[in-house]
């Protein structure tokens, strides 16, 4: 069915699938667009039996007053009524000033009209809004959302609705997916809409599409995957970026709670914990973990393996894990790099396990490693530089120079067997001569 006239008895009918849902529940929403409508109006006043009748309505487009564009202005005539296809929703009126409110027949549908004397044209407030939008994500150092964003409400959305606003939220993370595009740099954003606490989303999260970031609100969002076949998270899209949620799978999972398989991932501000195990980084290049906590799993907190190369870990917590705290295990991948307040501590297996054949691991000297059950490192690897374990030994050195060994004439800076000296400095050197830089 179609919007028609009546000219006889003056009566405009708007059937209930010319509007859009924006949202299905608790209230049902219908929306109209006034230049859609007109449009509509103006090819049926063009057919044939039209013509012997009054035209239905006036337009006045968009004009420019003192560098401000206002928007349309429709105004239905006399003697033509519009009526809506009864039943219990709403309808918001938009795109124009109108008189349509003034000109409906009333039914039980409620029809909202929102005119304003400066009402905007659409145009200049859709460029102010991405304007600033582009300032705001160029602030972030990459992983820049300045395309689409959809909305994804796991508790109150649905998969009927068009995602692009919180009120007409998609349900499930795979209908939101569908409705980005790759390399546009769209973000999907997690809503925490249960009122009685933790969002919880049991879906597996694929992402595919490349530059596609999902950014969650925080501790009170959870993917924990139903199907223990699949990684929880899962980015195979380049560039893709997940931030901003919990994360854990069941103790009978066979997979991980993130695995990313591509170049530039980016996983920021998560917590993974309870899982089997932790954070996969397979192949690709230049993956960032920044604020991840990786805790209380079963097995590994976080693995490198295959080709992986060039990775930063930043400001991470990898702790009390059944295994190793971080297993790096590449073939033909090389340069993982531990930085900041990265803390690894408590773990069953390895703080750090290297395997042989990987290459190139870097260990910053503000990095914790601690009380991890079968050792902190286990270097089994080549290139390996731990600053961490050197600016240990200056300070132990210093303590024992100081309380023990006066007399001693040298600080010798030993590798990772405790044998193998590394530099020797003369016993009256500063803090700062030996500590690396």
């Amino acid at each position: 069915m179609t919007i028609t006239v009546n000219p006889i008895t003056g009566v405009i009918y708007v059937p209930k699938v010319d509007t859009v849902l924006v949202q299905a529940s608790p209230t049902e929403i219908r929306q109209l667009d006034l230049n859609i409508f007109r449009l509509a109006l103006r090819d049926i006043e063009e057919d044939v039996h039209m013509r012997p009748w009054p035209r239905t309505h006036d337009h006045n487009a968009d004009v420019t007053v003192g560098g401000v564009t206002l928007a349309d202005v429709l105004e239905i005539l006399e003697p033509y009524t519009v009526t809506f296809e009864d039943g219990q929703y709403a309808v918001n009126l938009v795109g124009a000033n109108s008189n349509v409110g003034d000109r409906i027949n009333v039914n039980q549908v409620s029809v909202r009209s929102a005119n304003s004397a400066g009402l905007v044209a659409l145009t200049d407030i859709y460029n102010s809004t991405e304007a600033i939008k582009r300032l705001i994500e160029n602030l972030r150092p990459h992983h820049t959302g300045v395309g689409n964003i959809w909305y994804w409400s796991p508790y109150a959305g649905s998969d009927t609705l068009d995602g692009k606003a919180p009120e007409s939220a998609v349900k499930t993370f795979a209908q939101a997916h569908s409705l980005a595009a790759s390399n546009n740099h769209d973000i999907i954003l997690a809503m925490a809409e249960n009122p009685l606490g933790r969002t919880i989303t049991t879906e597996s999260i694929v992402v595919t599409k490349n530059y596609l970031f999902v950014r969650g609100p925080g501790r009170d969002f959870e993917v924990n995957a139903a199907d223990d076949n699949l990684d929880a998270v899962r980015l195979d899209g380049a560039g893709n970026s997940f931030s901003g949620a919990v994360v854990t799978t069941s103790p009978t999972s066979t997979k991980w709670a993130i695995h990313a398989t591509n170049e530039f991932p980016l996983i920021k501000d998560v917590w993974v914990a309870d899982a089997v195990n932790g954070v996969h980084f397979e192949d690709g290049e230049y993956a960032v973990a920044d604020n991840v906590k990786m805790h209380h799993n079963l097995g590994i907190g976080l693995k490198f393996s295959g080709t992986a190369k060039h990775c930063d870990i930043i400001d991470c917590h990898v702790g009390s894990n059944g295994s190793d705290g971080v297993l790096v295990d590449l073939t033909g991948g090389h340069e993982v790099n531990l930085l900041g307040s990265t803390t690894i501590h408590s773990n069953g297996g390895y703080g750090v396990n290297v395997t042989a054949g990987s290459e190139g691991l870097i260990i910053g000297r503000t990095v914790s490693l601690f009380n991890n059950v079968l050792g902190d490192l286990n270097d089994q690897g080549t290139g390996t530089i731990d600053h961490s374990r050197q600016l240990q030994q200056v300070h132990e050195a210093h303590y024992n120079r100081r309380k023990h060994d006066k007399d001693a004439n040298t600080i010798t800076i030993y590798a990772a067997d405790n044998v193998t000296p590394l530099r020797v400095f003369d016993a009256d050197a500063t803090l700062s001569d030996i500590t690396p830089q």
